[in-house]
């Protein structure tokens, strides 16, 4: 009778003890369901606030485009004694401009815009069950935009990814292996390109608006490029910060001309003034634009690295660092040197224009 009351009471701890355990798991995924719901509302409510911090920074953009487009039509309409004659000038000058800015910016905007918003762990995730089912949706979805957007994406990368659109995992390999080889090499070039126009423009242009209309449009075109090469673009908190950065270096280049430019030359421009300027003839009409415009390539450069690795590179970094703020300046460091080895190469390939252009001034004059 001892021995049957006993088991008894062994057979009630151990059950007591199995419905703790149960209600201990019932806690835990009731905590979980809880947590993930608040993360979703919370991603849910910083999206919405960075897609108002967008919104509202792009205004700023077309008012800001506004003002030098008036300024432009001042100034063409100043090289003319009768007004009527200034005003058509000008008004043919500025709604060429505006043309323009509406197939090389705008355009590229929208195209960007409509792509989805891409998180990098999902191009990064190695095994089939750590891509859920959203986000292979939209591997699928970026997939096909590079196929449709991308003409620099090889046929047998393109033919790759069709055959790979239903295999979660070859899928995810193969966009990681187009994104660091054909997209890589492709962005690099657009961003080098960027930085090179921007150089010229700034360089030869005499007008400080002028200027800093013409680096906040590149640069916003430049960052909307490297999105629809990759199919996705970066989320609005990003962009929000890219487009600041943008309004940074526009008013950068409104004032440049107005300060000391050898004051304002960064690291990397030290080794350009000192090995290259030397060499060029008219020196003294030359050196100051060209220290001007490889500043304003500089600073471009940098914002397209940071948008590039904002995109697809962030992740490798995330390996080996898991403090935010690390991961963060480590991005922005890394953007800094590499934009500081390029610039030399672009300041080599710019000088024989600008000296053609400065030498037609002077003979114009």
């Amino acid at each position: 009778m001892k021995k049957l009351l006993g088991t008894t009471e062994v057979k009630e701890k151990e059950q007591v003890k199995i419905n703790k355990d149960i209600f201990k798991q019932e806690q835990t995924i009731i905590n979980v369901e809880t947590s993930s719901k608040e993360e979703l509302i919370i991603k849910k409510e910083s999206k919405k606030f960075g897609g108002l911090i967008f919104t509202a920074l792009m205004v700023l953009l077309v008012f800001f485009t506004v003002v030098c487009l008036i300024d432009v039509f001042s100034f063409t309409k100043s090289f003319f004694q009768d007004p009527v004659t200034g005003n058509i000038v000008g008004g043919i000058v500025t709604g060429i401009i505006v043309l323009l800015i509406g197939i090389f910016v705008l355009r590229p905007v929208i195209v960007a815009l409509s792509t989805p918003v891409f998180s990098l762990d999902v191009i990064e995730a190695v095994y089939d069950k750590e891509i859920s089912r959203s986000n292979f949706k939209k591997m699928q979805k970026v997939a096909k935009n590079i196929i449709e957007t991308n003409d620099n994406v090889s046929k047998d990368s393109k033919n790759l990814l069709r055959s790979f659109m239903h295999n979660k995992v070859e899928l995810n390999n193969t966009l990681k292996k187009i994104y660091r080889t054909e997209i890589n090499k492709d962005i690099n070039k657009t961003i080098n390109a960027t930085a090179a126009k921007v150089l010229l423009t700034t360089a030869v242009s005499q007008s400080g608006k002028f200027d800093a209309l013409s680096v906040a449009l590149s640069n916003v075109r430049m960052i909307m490029q490297i999105c629809v090469k990759c199919g996705y673009h970066p989320t609005y908190a990003r962009l929000s910060k890219l487009i600041v950065k943008v309004f940074r270096n526009s008013l950068f280049a409104y004032s440049i001309e107005a300060l000391n430019a050898g004051e304002l030359v960064t690291t990397g421009i030290n080794a350009l003034a000192d090995n290259i300027l030397k060499s060029i003839p008219i020196v003294g009409t030359i050196t100051k634009s060209l220290i001007e415009g490889s500043t304003n390539a500089l600073l471009t450069l940098r914002i397209g690295i940071l948008t590039r690795k904002y995109l697809y590179e962030e992740y490798s970094i995330q390996e080996s660092m898991s403090d935010p703020s690390e991961i963060q300046t480590e991005i922005v460091n890394s953007a800094i040197k590499e934009a500081n080895e390029n610039i030399d190469e672009i300041v080599k390939e710019c000088k024989g224009k600008i000296l053609i252009g400065k030498k037609n001034k002077v003979s114009v004059k």
